[in-house]
């Protein structure tokens, strides 16, 4: 058995899996109030999370 070594230029392009949506599209979307839910767990502030100096005070 040997191995053949092929180059990724070779390859054909795997399409993305996911329909992605234009950046200005969710820039407008977001400006409009409209966030998606993933990015609203990260920016959102949670009760139970220290704050940053609270954290650094402790070490």
């Amino acid at each position: 058995m040997t191995t053949t070594l092929v180059s990724a230029a070779a390859q054909p392009a795997a399409a993305p899996q996911t329909r992605r949506i234009p950046l200005a599209n969710r820039a407008a979307a977001q400006h409009a109030g409209r966030i998606p839910a993933a990015l609203d767990r990260i920016t959102t502030a949670a009760d139970n999370v220290p704050s940053a100096s609270a954290f650094q005070s402790s070490l």
